[in-house]
């Protein structure tokens, strides 16, 4: 997914699946019978890499992983998208809570995304509906547009606290 020129940089904790996917053209992981392409995304297992070439990071790891492989990144005024469901279980938080009271990451520069789709409807192209959510709105309101599709409605809100608790 590439949106008025913005570029998609994918992290992989493990080179492995980078290796595979680079090869094969699916991940080996999840969705396998999904081709990717290639041309539209970039792989990496360097989150240094994110750290310096992303405004806006999308979280999608499960949630039993997320403090161990992002617990050194330094989210120096980025954006953070979180699609992870459920609790760190680490700290006990939810995961904007988490963001917010670990990473020091102010709530103005969170946000969730929830909603009652799944992965493989997305990848079907099947009708999807998601809500992102932020306490800054015009954040929302922008990053919504990026993920709007003809098949994929977005709704906007600033409910990030409700929005995080649906996750479970």
């Amino acid at each position: 997914l590439i949106h008025n020129n913005h570029r998609v940089i994918w992290h992989f904790p493990k080179k492995d699946d980078i290796d595979f996917i680079q090869k094969y053209k699916h991940n080996p992981r999840y969705l396998t019978d999904v081709e990717l392409n290639l041309q539209l995304i970039e792989l990496t297992n360097d989150l240094k890499k994110l750290e310096k070439s992303c405004q806006t990071i999308i979280l999608a790891y499960p949630s039993a992983f997320v403090h161990k492989i992002i617990q050194h990144v330094d989210f120096n005024d980025k954006f953070i998208i979180s699609a992870i469901k459920g609790i760190i279980p680490e700290y006990n938080l939810i995961v904007g809570e988490y963001l917010n009271k670990i990473h020091q990451i102010d709530y103005q520069k969170i946000a969730v995304i929830t909603g009652p789709c799944h992965a493989e409807e997305v990848a079907l192209e099947r009708l999807s509906y998601l809500t992102l959510a932020s306490q800054n709105i015009e954040f929302a309101e922008k990053f919504s547009e990026y993920l709007t599709s003809e098949f994929i409605c977005v709704t906007p809100s600033d409910d990030i606290f409700g929005t995080d608790m649906q996750q479970y």
